[in-house]
């Protein structure tokens, strides 16, 4: 399977960098200045990308969660393979968060930085207000990208008890949530952390000033509260 990545080597540890759902190489993002930030410390870094289309007719080309999530284990082992071990840490973002989650399951020491995480896409706000566009149009815009009603429709989000399985109680998880976040509202957030602990994981829930980190929002507060996680991991 192909997968698109940005290396920036500057390190001996090593991050992987996980987008959301419309996350790309090609546009400047947040998840840059991040990776900028991470340097400073002595990270080198994979900023992944997910293969496909979000806007296509064609079942053969369009992207779904399982093709996301095959990206990232392809990008947990190309970090491998080019730090000679397992990541030191990788960040998954919005939809990434949950991604990485899933991901993770066979790697129970490595520590995971949920930002903003989205577990429930389909019944996620941004997608159910706009419902009736997807029927009409065919597809609606988040963050200047189409994201096409075959997308949409092959969309399943998974259960409490999925979640559960995917938690390692080694793992060091931690959550970074923006307080004026519209997109993720704070519950959501408690319930994922919730579920962690239900599954015998450990959680810590750290708040950062902001909203939601779309593209076109102030972020730079939520990236200085993760850095300062990651400087804590060795």
């Amino acid at each position: 399977m192909r997968t698109s990545t940005k290396y920036a080597k500057h390190g001996f540890r090593w991050a992987l960098v996980c987008p959301g759902l419309t996350g790309s190489l090609t546009k400047k993002s947040s998840l840059d200045d991040l990776a900028g930030v991470l340097r400073e410390q002595g990270y080198s870094s994979l900023r992944l990308d997910y293969r496909r289309s979000l806007h296509t007719s064609d079942a053969r080309t369009v992207r779904t969660m399982k093709s996301m999530l095959e990206g990232v284990k392809t990008g947990i082992s190309l970090v491998s393979s080019k730090a000679k071990r397992q990541p030191n840490v990788i960040i998954g973002r919005g939809l990434g968060a949950r991604l990485t989650l899933e991901a993770l399951r066979g790697l129970p020491d490595v520590p995971l930085v949920m930002w903003t995480p989205i577990m429930w896409l389909r019944t996620s706000l941004e997608i159910r207000y706009r419902l009736h566009e997807i029927r009409r149009e065919g597809f609606t815009v988040f963050d200047n990208t189409k994201v096409g009603a075959r997308f949409v429709e092959a969309l399943r989000d998974p259960t409490d008890a999925e979640i559960k399985s995917w938690i390692a109680p080694k793992r060091r998880h931690v959550i970074v949530y923006a307080e004026e976040d519209k997109v993720v509202p704070f519950r959501l957030v408690k319930e994922v952390g919730e579920l962690i602990k239900a599954a015998g994981g450990k959680v810590e829930m750290v708040a950062a000033p902001g909203e939601h980190p779309h593209p076109d929002k102030e972020v730079s507060p939520q990236i200085a509260r993760i850095v300062g996680i990651v400087s804590t991991i060795s």
